[in-house]
């Protein structure tokens, strides 16, 4: 019998479409503005697609570039083709159970729930977010080739080949992809006897993937590098973690698991930033609870191990959630985007106990679970969309932020750096201040407060602070440019030519290293040309120039310095 197919894919996309439709108003926040975005120096031109193939995200560059083309600096379409790709990665979810032999009303529940589900919010409504809907859909699609290669009974069949080139893809867009070849091949180890190929067979392909893995872990992904600098370093992104030994990642591992498992059951509260201190002795109840949480993950397996799908979810949760697992402290501790790709075995698990424990029941009790079940998808329904609410702006954001972390400097500080863009000075100064009180070392807390005092001629304050900025950062190229600056101010020029001499040195971004440079080094060369020092400025716009070679201002400057002597114009880029 034909089964009509657009029924299913309608209504799943539907509910991707009522749970997210009000985060298509949201405006550019966070790392979409400073990162990947608004200041992306691809976007903007002044990096080309051969740099771009070096970045660690390439795909994700790319379908921001698709973005810029269509829609410029316009965030609707960003967050519409999010939105898309989240929907993609639903479908595929239902795709795969209808692969594994679900029937395809029964194969919707997963998806639906992960639709809905509130700790996906992050992944969805935030642009900068897309690189884990990018992972995901390329290693889902990966998981649907693999399975029809299961059975196609060909070796060099068009499916190993899509399942590969899913592989590099995922591995492009998010570096966690890394654990892809241990769930496809987890999958084959729970199908068994269902496939038809031979095990070499499979085994052939398995060892391609893991291949490749290692290969791009190893060369362009700079995953070992990253490795040996958190272990040196503690991450980048939680300074409560930094110069943590072996022993703290391991048993913080095991803590961020109970947390992890903990948002999947009860995703609530929500925030971009957690506050979340790492393990740093043996007897810390957290890693206690986050080792039973995982034996009793273990005993599910063992106990559901006849049951397929229930056993790829819950193998799917613990694979998918090892590059994020804080065993190597390079990232964020713990994040609501993290759970993205763990939530899909989640849901698979979830969906498939409900469905087996309805068809067991008789017709009372069955009903009075479809009816849990609804107000369980209704409810998940209703907290995405007021999530979504959060993301529409810097303020909303961070403001949400602040009442959930209330003790988290950093969402103090962003929330102030929200009020600042909005010039609303007094809120921002505020937070700003609190920030401070919560962590006195926060050279960056610093450096917007003496922004703001430069701002309002408080000369002395802002000089201050980043005097402050540098005691705690020595080689802090923001505050040694600022200082230049305030000196500049005060008329006093050779100072600031000692400070600015300093700070063409240190000067840097995420990714607009460059940019910045070469605007620091004219700025220098001004300063030197206003003392009368003209070979110097010479010398200093020549080294503008490298940086930013069409740079008007910078050209405009060397006319006026060779105005005033006489030396060759620089070669023409």
């Amino acid at each position: 019998m034909n089964e009509n197919r657009s029924l299913p894919i309608l209504l799943l996309s539907l509910a991707c479409i009522a749970a997210y439709a009000n985060s298509l108003n949201g405006d550019f926040v966070y790392d979409d503005v400073t990162l990947t975005v608004l200041e992306n120096p691809f976007l903007n031109g002044l990096v080309g697609w051969r740099e771009v193939l070096t970045w660690d995200r390439p795909v994700r560059e790319f379908t921001y570039w698709l973005d810029h083309r269509i829609w410029g600096t316009r965030p609707f379409g960003y967050h519409l083709q999010s939105l898309f790709w989240h929907i993609f990665n639903v479908l595929l979810i239902w795709g795969i159970l209808r692969e594994l032999g679900v029937e395809q009303w029964q194969a919707c529940l997963g998806p639906l729930l992960f639709a809905v589900h509130p700790i996906n919010t992050e992944a969805v409504a935030w642009i900068s977010g897309r690189k884990d809907l990018l992972c995901l859909f390329f290693e889902l699609f990966g998981v649907w080739s693999f399975l029809r290669f299961l059975r196609a009974g060909v070796w060099f069949h068009g499916y190993a080949v899509a399942t590969i080139l899913a592989l590099f893809l995922a591995l492009f867009s998010k570096q966690v992809a890394v654990a892809f070849p241990l769930q496809v091949g987890m999958i084959a180890c729970v199908l068994g006897g269902r496939r038809t190929l031979s095990q070499k067979r499979v085994a052939a392909l398995l060892g391609v993937l893991l291949v490749v893995t290692l290969a791009l872990s190893v060369g362009s992904l700079r995953v070992v590098e990253t490795a040996k600098e958190a272990l040196q370093r503690g991450t980048y992104y939680d300074p409560s973690a930094r110069h943590a030994d072996l022993t703290h990642p391991f048993l913080t591992g095991w803590a961020m698991w109970g947390a992890a498992v903990r948002l999947l059951l009860v995703p609530y509260p929500l925030t971009i930033e957690r506050t979340f201190a790492p393990v740093v002795s043996w007897g810390d109840l957290r890693w206690m609870a986050g080792f039973i949480v995982f034996l009793a993950v273990v005993a599910l397996l063992w106990r559901f191990r006849r049951y397929p799908v229930r056993t790829i979810g819950l193998a799917w949760i613990l694979i998918a959630w090892l590059p994020t697992s804080g065993i190597i402290p390079a990232t964020y501790l713990l994040a609501d985007r993290y759970m993205y790709i763990p939530c899909v075995g989640f849901c698979l698990f979830l969906s498939d106990w409900i469905l087996h424990l309805m068809y067991r029941l008789e017709e009372t009790p069955r009903r009075i679970v479809a009816i849990a079940v609804s107000l369980l998808i209704a409810g998940f329904t209703f907290a995405t969309v007021n999530r979504n609410w959060d993301w529409r702006n810097e303020i909303s954001l961070w403001s949400s932020a602040v009442r959930y972390e209330p003790s988290n400097p950093k969402v103090h500080f962003n929330l102030g750096n929200a009020y600042s863009d909005k010039d609303l000075w007094d809120r921002a100064e505020q937070e700003w201040k609190t920030a401070l009180e919560l962590k006195p070392d926060y050279a960056e807390a610093h450096i917007n407060l003496g922004s703001l005092y430069h701002k309002k001629g408080e000369l002395d304050a802002a000089e201050f602070h980043y005097r402050e900025a540098l005691r705690i950062v020595p080689d802090y190229g923001v505050a040694l440019y600022n200082l230049a600056a305030l000196y500049k101010e005060r008329g006093n020029l050779e100072e600031a030519i000692q400070w600015m001499s300093r700070a063409v040195e240190h000067i840097g971004g995420k990714r607009d290293t460059a940019q910045k440079a070469a605007m620091a080094w004219r700025d220098l060369a001004q300063l030197l040309l206003e003392s009368g020092r003209h070979e110097e400025a010479r010398k200093a716009v020549e080294q503008s120039l490298k940086y930013n070679p069409h740079d008007r201002q910078t050209r405009a400057l060397w006319s006026e310095i060779r105005s005033r002597q006489s030396a060759p114009n620089p070669a023409q880029p």
